[in-house]
C-alpha cells in the first residue's frame, strides 16, 4: 500500500511545528511498494509534496548518465590541465629567450665552437623541428584541426584512461603553443639547438610536447587494448574464431 494523504500532511504538520514525524508502521499482511517504472529503468526519483498533499514522483537523469558525465568531466579536465601547463611552459621560455637572445643569437654553458647544446634565437616558419618552411596558412588551419579532434575524442575517454587524456594534453598544449606564435609573430621561436657539428636541428618545448604525447598515446593505446582484452576474454576469443 502507498502512503495515504493524511499520512503526508501528518508529516507535513509535524515538520512546521518542529515534532518530529511519527513513523509510519505498515499493516500486517500489506505488501511493501514497488519500484516505480522509472526507478526499475536505472533512473534518480525525487519525491516531492504538492499543495494538494499529493506525493509525486519527479525523474532525474539516468544513473548510468550521472556517472558517464562525471568521467568525461574527470578525462576533458585532465588534458585541458596539461595542455595549459605546457603552453605556459613553453611561452615563458619563448618569453625569456626572445629578450636575452637578439634573433640568430646563441648561448651555451658547453664549450667549444659547436658545442652539443645551446640555447638559441631562431625564426622557424617550419613545423617542429624546422620540417616543411615556408607553408604560411597551412600550418594555422592543420593546428586548428588536430586541437578540434584532440577536444572531441579526449569527451569521449573513461574514467580510467588517464596515461591517454595525458599524451592528448601533451599534443594539444605543443600543438596551440606553436599556433600561438604563428599567429601573434608569424613563425615560431624555436631555441633548444641539439647536434654535432652540421647535423643539428632547432626545436622549443611544445615540439618536444608533441612528440611525446603521441609516443605516449601509442603506447596508452596498447595498454588499453590489451586492458579491454583481458577484461573481455570471452569477446575476444570469439572475435578470432
Amino acid at each position: 500500500m502507498g502512503v495515504s494523504r493524511i499520512q503526508v500532511l501528518a508529516g507535513f504538520t509535524n515538520r512546521v511545528s518542529g515534532f518530529p514525524p511519527r513513523p509510519v508502521r505498515a499493516k500486517r499482511g500489506a505488501r511493501t511498494p514497488s519500484a516505480s517504472p522509472a526507478q526499475r529503468a536505472g533512473y534518480d526519483v525525487a519525491t516531492a509534496c504538492g499543495n494538494d498533499g499529493v506525493l509525486t514522483a519527479k525523474p532525474l537523469r539516468p544513473r548510468a548518465q550521472i556517472t558517464r558525465l562525471d568521467e568525461l568531466k574527470k578525462t576533458t579536465l585532465l588534458v585541458l590541465i596539461v595542455a595549459v601547463v605546457v603552453i605556459v611552459i613553453d611561452q615563458v621560455v619563448k618569453y625569456l629567450v626572445s629578450s636575452a637572445l637578439p634573433l640568430g643569437g646563441a648561448w651555451s654553458p658547453l664549450s667549444g665552437p659547436n658545442p652539443l647544446f645551446q640555447i638559441v634565437h631562431v625564426a622557424n616558419t617550419g613545423v617542429a623541428f624546422g620540417l616543411f618552411k615556408d607553408l604560411g596558412v597551412v600550418f594555422i588551419i592543420v593546428p586548428l584541426v588536430i586541437s578540434g579532434f584532440i577536444i572531441y575524442y579526449a569527451r569521449r575517454l573513461r574514467a580510467d584512461q588517464t596515461f591517454m587524456a595525458f599524451a592528448l594534453g601533451l599534443t594539444l598544449g605543443g600543438a596551440l603553443g606553436n599556433l600561438i606564435d604563428r599567429i601573434r609573430i608569424g613563425y615560431v621561436i624555436d631555441y633548444f639547438d641539439i647536434g654535432v657539428g652540421a647535423l643539428r636541428n632547432a626545436s622549443n618545448f611544445a615540439d618536444w610536447s608533441i612528440v611525446l604525447g603521441v609516443i605516449w598515446l601509442a603506447v596508452a593505446t596498447l595498454l588499453d587494448d590489451r586492458k579491454q582484452k583481458q577484461a573481455h576474454p570471452s569477446e575476444t576469443s570469439n572475435s578470432g574464431s
